[in-house]
């Protein structure tokens, strides 16, 4: 070997210094910043967006892992203590975490958040302090308990970072052993799947006058002269095949008649109004239970059937109130 490459090859101390591995290493990072600027959800539904934003745990954390290596491959034979590698690893981590929140910003279809910069962080710390619980290099015969209590540590940190996705599994969950109800709105296994837009809503006990529920939870929904206010269900149970009608309960304590307008769509649904189903119906004073009929479903799309398999989006909304008024929410289901 030529006398002046084995010189470059080695390093300080002599030895020869593997900088290929480096290069599968930094190789290693650049594929998972690829996969986190061109990933994205395979549906906009809850469970996907959860588990694409808590990916950047284990993404950053695979990324810290491998520019400790980086720096060990590179600094080898420094004066640098070994602990200083996961210092320079993490360091690198934050800084590119910063970069790609940042480039984020004004990006069609991306948004930098303060949550995912968060998760980055949790990622490289929890698994550069699994790194060193392995790294038998960094442990002496006396020191089992300080490694045990460090990987304690890092799996607490990594399920309390994962706790909200193991609480929307549960709620998926609920809402599968609540189906064939579709809409509770009093529940609380219901919440993540439920929002108001531009209305007020209250849980109180149903009216006197409400035959069957008086005093049984329900929501008060106040309505005020906005635009298109209403309740949304997102995600309602999906696969209503096997059923025939669906049915909800309103009650009103008006002295007048009121509208109300049912909107669902299904998977295919390709945004245009005329591909779901809205029907408006008839608040009157009093219980008014309503059903419908799966023939109405089906036909709603213009040119095609409608997917009761595949069922995605739920509302109860009215159009564009002149004044202010309440009216109480029972369940929504399935028979």
């Amino acid at each position: 070997m030529n006398p002046q490459k084995e010189h470059e090859a080695r390093g300080s101390d002599g030895s020869v210094v593997p900088r290929r591995r480096a290069i599968w290493y930094l190789a290693g990072v650049a594929a998972l910043l690829w996969l986190l600027a061109t990933g994205r959800p395979p549906r906009a539904t809850l469970f996907w967006i959860a588990a694409y934003n808590f990916g950047h745990i284990p993404l950053f954390g695979i990324m810290a892992v491998l520019l400790l290596e980086t720096s060990r491959v590179l600094l080898r034979g420094s004066e640098m203590p070994d602990g200083n590698h996961y210092l320079v690893a993490f360091v690198v981590v934050a800084a590119l975490s910063l970069l790609t929140e940042f480039v984020q910003i004004g990006v069609a279809g991306r948004e930098a958040q303060a949550r995912d910069a968060v998760n980055n962080m949790i990622g490289a710390g929890a698994f550069l302090a699994l790194r060193a619980v392995w790294d038998r290099r960094r442990w002496q015969s006396g020191d089992e308990l300080n490694r045990r209590l460090l990987f304690a540590a890092a799996v607490l940190v990594l399920l309390l970072a994962f706790f909200p996705m193991i609480t929307l599994l549960w709620h998926y969950g609920m809402r599968a052993a609540a189906f064939p109800t579709l809409a509770d709105f009093d529940a609380s296994w219901q919440q993540p799947f439920i929002s108001a837009p531009r209305v007020d809503r209250e849980i109180v006990p149903a009216p006197p006058d409400w035959k069957g529920r008086a005093g049984r939870p329900v929501v008060r929904v106040t309505f005020s002269p906005r635009p298109w206010p209403g309740v949304v269900v997102r995600e309602p149970y999906p696969d209503w095949s096997g059923y025939s009608v669906l049915r909800f309960q309103i009650f009103s304590g008006l002295d007048s008649s009121r509208e109300i307008v049912l909107w669902i769509e299904d998977l295919p649904h390709n945004d245009l109004r005329s591909d779901r189903y809205e029907e408006s119906f008839e608040i009157k004073p009093g219980v008014n239970d309503f059903t419908v009929a799966f023939q109405d479903l089906r036909e709603a799309p213009a040119g095609r059937e409608m997917q009761l398999d595949a069922v995605t989006f739920l509302m109860l909304f009215t159009r564009r109130p002149t004044d202010t008024f309440d009216l109480y929410f029972g369940d929504v289901w399935l028979e």
